[in-house]
Parts: C-alpha cells; sequence; structure tokens
C-alpha cells in the first residue's frame, strides 16, 4: 500500500467484528508496516468479549510483526469527574453538590451515559427540582439514596422507553432497525406506509426526549448512543 497523505482510521465497536474483518484490518497494517502516514484506532468493550476473541489474536499478529501497539483501557468517571459534570450541569458550586454527585456515582459507576440518563431521570420523577424561591436546584439525598435504579445503562434506557406511548415505542423499534444514522428520505418513504405515517411526529419526540438527534446540514437522524440503539431494538 502507498501513503503519500497522513491518514487516520477509526473503528469503534470492534466486539461486534468478525474474524474476516480482523483479517482484513491485519493485512492492511501488516502491509504499512514501518510507514508513519497512517494511525488506526480501534475499540472494543472490554465487558462483551470472550477470551479467545478474534481481535485478541490480531494483537498478538502485531505484536508478532512488530507493528507500534498501544493499548488504553478506560475506566469509568472518578467523582472528581462526575462532581464536575453535574456541577455544570446545574450551575451550582461543586461543594454543594458533592452529595449528589457521590450517589450518582454509587448507581452508575461513573459510566458517563448513565450519568447524564440518571440525572434527567431525576429531574423527570421530580427527585431534583429547581427551587424558584432559593433560585438553584434542589434534592433530597435520602429519597435518591433509597430510589431503585437499574444495574445498567441498558436496562436502565430499556425501562425508561417502555414508559413511552405504545406509538413511540414502536417508531424507536422500527428506527434500530435502521442502522444508527437514519436519512429523512428514508422516513419520508416509510410514512407512505399507513400505518407508519406518524413516524416523523415520534421521531421528533425521541430527538425532545434526547434519545436520538438531528443533523439539520445532511437532514439526518442518529441515536445518541450506541446504547440507546441497544435499548431500543431490545425492544423489539
Amino acid at each position: 500500500m502507498l501513503v503519500s497523505l497522513p491518514f487516520q482510521l477509526i473503528l469503534d465497536d470492534l466486539q461486534w467484528a468478525d474474524s474476516a474483518s480482523l483479517d482484513v484490518l491485519r493485512y492492511i497494517l501488516a502491509d504499512i508496516k514501518g510507514s508513519s502516514c497512517i494511525y488506526i484506532v480501534g475499540s472494543y468493550r472490554s465487558d462483551q468479549v470472550p477470551k479467545d476473541h478474534a481481535i485478541f489474536r490480531l494483537m498478538d499478529d502485531l505484536k508478532k510483526f512488530n507493528i507500534p501497539l498501544s493499548k488504553v483501557h478506560l475506566d469509568g468517571m472518578d467523582i472528581e469527574d462526575v462532581n464536575n459534570i453535574i456541577s455544570d450541569a446545574l450551575g451550582i458550586f461543586p461543594r454543594i453538590c458533592k452529595p449528589l454527585s457521590e450517589l450518582v456515582l454509587r448507581k452508575t459507576e461513573g459510566n458517563p451515559l448513565f450519568v447524564l440518563e440518571c440525572l434527567r431521570s431525576l429531574v423527570d420523577r421530580d427527585l431534583l427540582q429547581y427551587s424558584i424561591r432559593e433560585r438553584r436546584w434542589i434534592w433530597d439525598t435520602d429519597q435518591i439514596s433509597a430510589d431503585a435504579i437499574a444495574d445498567n445503562v441498558g436496562e436502565f434506557l430499556s425501562i425508561k422507553m417502555m414508559l413511552l406511548p405504545e406509538t413511540a415505542q414502536q417508531a424507536l423499534k422500527i428506527l434500530s432497525c435502521l442502522g444508527t444514522t437514519i436519512n429523512s428520505e428514508v422516513v419520508k418513504t416509510l410514512m407512505l406506509v399507513p400505518k407508519y405515517s406518524s413516524l416523523q411526529k415520534e421521531l421528533n419526540r425521541a430527538v425532545d426526549d434526547g434519545f436520538m438527534e438531528k443533523n439539520d446540514q445532511t437532514s439526518s437522524y442518529r441515536f445518541v448512543h450506541d446504547k440507546v440503539r441497544e435499548a431500543a431494538y431490545g425492544l423489539i
């Protein structure tokens, strides 16, 4: 392979890659051995790959080929990170919201997506409220501490989706089958089918509820996180 310009390739969710796909990646990396013009980043969820997964054989082969390889393990956020996020979101001093941050950290184990969804859930259920009298967000730590919450973000999102109207759930199920990003033309085509005529309305609701986001430049929609799409697909 001849490389004349710097090139970066980012591959996400390699835990879903099959052996054939990883073989292609192996051939590419072996072919450019010694080149400084290409940089490949791959990510996978360590809790979703068995010990005999092909990705580990790929990494072993790269070491044998003397291809530079760095492995970075990402843990959940610590209390300082969570406290900074919550302080910024609520617009209050970190020292004031730290008790709340400690509760959120304990329930979410520092998963960034889970932290944000947990905050939204607390607001939706009035466990976190804005006080006009005090001019800031207030909460009851005892109530939040006693509040039951799902064990992981996937289960948490599934429960949240099941509380939506049936039409909204149906729309999320359909959209989850179309991939992470959905073109507006596909939505228009589906709306020609009578039972999907309200799909645009439900899609807008999904955006308002924080499950999806719209790209105005490309007129497309995408799930805000692959875990959100997984949760929607899991409802089928």
